[in-house]
């Protein structure tokens, strides 16, 4: 009843955490911008094949300040700093805003939807988000990035299997992840920590046994259940012994005769 207790318990947080969406916090260092017009850049597209339905939400826009209007292209809603939505739901969904550069920027990637809380074995692409730093307003001259190809700065990939791939081109970036996924961690092993208890308190409880000691009664030795420590006789208690028990004892115990000549009595 307990295995059932406690496998309910666990099915049930991880169906918690499938719902929930997986967040990135990210900060970056834009010193080297600092006073100079760039622009950012937002997109979540689908792969090339059947792609499942998923969606990106960019969250807590902090630093800078953002020179609009933004253009936003495909499935792309809401304006910076409050709440952007991308959806995979057209080839190209894209957010593009100038800004003016301040010593840091920051903020959260959130994914959520089918493709990651509940992959359906059919969809034959992942989705790719990816965030890019442009030098210029008109978004030409890459910036802060390694990516020497596409100029991203921060990419997550979201596969098939409803995990994410994340790539950093951008050094002056720290992903860290949101209390949402640190609370389940720290959860689960709790759940899996009182599990390992129970099952130990229970199979301490079915090892203890009165234990049996062996006492010595003329020679002929018989078990008693006892919960007290094992007696020891003493030398007032021994009783006299026949000459074949004598013989026995001397075989068995070895003590020196003078010993054994005093029990005789």
């Amino acid at each position: 009843m307990r295995n059932l207790v406690f496998l309910t318990a666990l099915l049930t947080y991880s169906g918690l955490l499938s719902a929930t969406p997986i967040t990135y916090t990210l900060s970056v260092d834009t010193s080297s911008l600092a006073g100079t017009e760039g622009s950012l850049d937002f997109n979540f597209n689908p792969g090339p094949l059947l792609a499942q339905s998923a969606t990106v939400q960019i969250i807590n826009f902090q630093g800078g300040m953002l020179l609009p209007p933004a253009t936003l292209t495909g499935d792309a809603s809401g304006s910076l700093p409050t709440i952007v939505t991308l959806d995979n739901g057209a080839f190209f969904n894209d957010y593009f805003e100038d800004i003016r550069f301040g010593s840091t920027l920051s903020f959260g990637i959130s994914l959520s939807g089918p493709a990651l809380s509940a992959p359906n074995g059919i969809a034959t692409s992942g989705s790719t988000f990816s965030f890019s730093v442009f030098a210029d307003p008109a978004g030409t001259a890459p910036a802060l990035s390694s990516d020497l190809t596409d100029g991203f700065a921060y990419v997550v990939y979201v596969n098939l299997d409803g995990s994410t791939t994340v790539t950093d081109y951008l050094t002056t970036l720290a992903p860290t992840p949101e209390p949402s996924t640190l609370l389940f961690m720290v959860g689960l092993l709790v759940l899996l920590l009182a599990y390992t208890l129970t099952h130990r308190g229970v199979e301490h409880r079915a090892s203890e046994r009165s234990f049996t000691q062996v006492i010595a009664d003329r020679g002929v030795g018989r078990l008693q259940k006892s919960s007290q420590p094992f007696p020891v006789p003493q030398p007032q208690e021994r009783a006299v012994l026949s000459e074949p028990e004598w013989s026995r004892c001397r075989r068995l115990v070895h003590e020196p005769d003078s010993h054994l000549l005093a029990l005789r009595g």
